[in-house]
């Protein structure tokens, strides 16, 4: 299985359900399909954080670890990027560093 690289918070907003749409600047080509999802060793903007409970703390969600899986069900173009359409996250008990070294969008992580 696939693992797909994003940024925290982004990535614990898509295990919450909160995130339905990632945004690329390429197409994928996987439906119907789970991929892992990797919460990279960077942070993103605060911004992003709005969605998360009150106090959370950008520096205390995991990072450099496997998260959980989540299926892509679609993607569109919306005239600037295109839209992944992600559905049924699941939740790994415990985040696992992959033995393999991540890359920035898709990885083999096993």
């Amino acid at each position: 299985m696939l693992a797909l690289s994003v940024r925290q918070p982004h990535a614990e907003l898509m295990m919450l359900g909160v995130k339905t749409v990632e945004y690329r600047s390429q197409p994928t080509l996987i439906r119907g399909r789970r991929v892992y999802i990797y919460a990279s060793l960077y942070c993103g903007p605060a911004i992003a954080a709005s969605g998360l409970a009150t106090g959370a703390d950008l520096q205390s969600l995991p990072r450099g670890k496997i998260i959980g899986t989540i299926e892509i069900y679609g993607c569109s173009f919306n005239g600037e990027d295109y839209e992944w359409h992600l559905r049924a996250p699941r939740r790994l008990k415990r985040p696992r560093r992959p033995a393999r070294r991540a890359n920035p969008v898709w990885f083999r992580p096993w």
